[in-house]
């Protein structure tokens, strides 16, 4: 009876207070139930020092949230959030010694120019939790002998509580290289579809004509990931056209059909402090306020480093694919490119400093960079005044002329001629 009484006891006071902090799935994240850490460093590894029985479910059977939804994605930020996937490890992984592995969604990029929509379906079948745990001889004999710090060495200063387990599967669509006006048009018309999800017909059918559009010039992409089985995978099941959205639906809802509560991942860890087994924390490090600085200077990087790659491509190709650049505006996107480096480099140290020091960390009021005003895509007209530049049928003065004409040759199909010069206006232009 007295071991039951402190049984419930120290179930009451998990789900209070004493459930300091919780962390989202990340591939690289080698937690389990019960095991111990040391939130300020990751890449440590401690002695298995708690005992427990077996694990128990304490929330309901079955899963939940499996509805498949969409989403218009503004941020690398939400795009994190909505995914369940822990930005705080990432930034660890970028300014500490903690190796995150392969960071998939660093591959997607959000510039001025770009939209992203995520489609994701996420089922949840229960947290697990420890039944009758304390410490094993030896961790108990280090605190009984008030060798805390020693503890803290070998045992870790926190340890896993509670365990979230699910799947999930989502399909990210990234499109490249928008107008300002297209951007304001999609924006409306996401507005005015209805609910963001594929339960209403409108948001689908003008997701469908979105995609449609834009994929048709080469400007649409689709990656497709899974949570749950081997934890992250790219899905190898994308449809051959990626504007099918019903082929895309059926692949999610098939996925998630497979999973089961045995190999589902833990979405979410849920932790305490080794106080609640009698370990004193001597120091004074607020080690939440130190992780949510590095998650800004991790998000602030990562999208720095996407604008910079993509800087760097513009320069290299100023004399090919964009040939039709004047000499200022590659002069201003090597600028543009060069303060950002030069940023970059400032921020990733005073991250690094943050890591190894949190009196070092502060939120900072980042610096107002002048905004990117991408090339656009040349259009079918300057397709064809590019081709007849570089088969030499027409001089570069000739090429800025036709261009404030609003004009373009038009080559014969045999021998690359210029068979006529015909206005614009002739091609017909993107329309939503």
């Amino acid at each position: 009876m007295v071991l039951l009484k402190g049984f419930f006891i120290f179930l009451f006071c998990l789900s209070s207070s004493l459930l300091a902090n919780e962390y989202e799935y990340h591939p690289s994240l080698a937690l389990s139930l019960g095991a111990g850490y040391n939130p300020l460093d990751l890449s440590k590894r401690f002695l298995d020092c708690i005992d427990f029985n077996e694990s128990m479910q304490i929330d309901a059977q079955g899963s939940y949230s499996s509805r498949i939804h969409a989403k218009l994605i503004k941020s690398r930020s939400e795009l994190m959030q909505e995914i369940g996937v822990s930005a705080r490890v990432s930034a660890q992984g970028l300014f500490g010694k903690f190796k995150s592995g392969v960071d998939y969604f660093d591959q997607i990029a959000f510039h001025e120019d770009s939209l992203t929509f995520l489609i994701s379906a996420k089922e949840d079948y229960g947290r697990l939790e420890m039944t009758s745990p304390s410490l094993k001889n030896f961790a108990q004999k280090m605190l009984d002998d008030g060798r805390h710090e020693e503890f803290a060495k070998r045992c870790g200063t926190s340890y896993v509580a509670q365990v979230l387990k699910g799947a999930s599967v989502f399909a990210i669509y990234s499109i490249h290289n928008i107008s300002d006006e297209h951007r304001n048009k999609i924006s409306a018309m996401m507005s005015g579809s209805g609910s963001l999800g594929f339960a209403s017909a409108s948001f689908e059918a003008t997701f469908k004509k979105i995609i449609e559009q834009f994929a048709s010039s080469g400007r649409t992409e689709i990656h497709v990931y899974t949570l749950g089985g081997r934890g992250v995978t790219n899905l190898s099941e994308i449809p051959e056209k990626i504007t099918d959205i019903e082929a895309i639906k059926k692949i999610v809802g098939a996925y998630m059909k497979t999973m089961s509560v045995v190999s589902g991942v833990p979405l979410i860890y849920y932790t305490a402090s080794m106080e609640n087994f009698g370990w004193q924390d001597l120091s004074s490090y607020d080690v939440a306020f130190r992780d949510s600085v590095l998650e800004s200077y991790y998000i602030w990087i990562t999208d720095l480093s996407h604008t910079v790659k993509r800087l760097k491509d513009v320069i290299d190709q100023e004399n090919t694919i964009y040939s039709f650049l004047t000499d200022e505006e590659v002069k201003n996107y090597q600028e543009l490119y060069d303060e950002r480096v030069n940023y970059i480099k400032t921020l990733t140290e005073e991250a690094r400093a943050c890591f190894r020091d949190v009196s070092q960390c502060k939120f900072q009021n980042y610096k107002n960079l002048k905004r990117v005003k991408w090339p656009q895509a040349p259009d079918e007209c300057e397709k064809h005044r590019l081709k007849a530049y570089k088969l030499g049928l027409i001089t570069l003065k000739q090429l800025e002329e036709l261009r404030e004409e609003n004009e373009t040759p038009v080559l014969t199909s045999i021998k690359n001629r210029i068979a006529s010069i015909l206005p614009c206006e002739y091609f017909s232009k993107d329309e939503l």
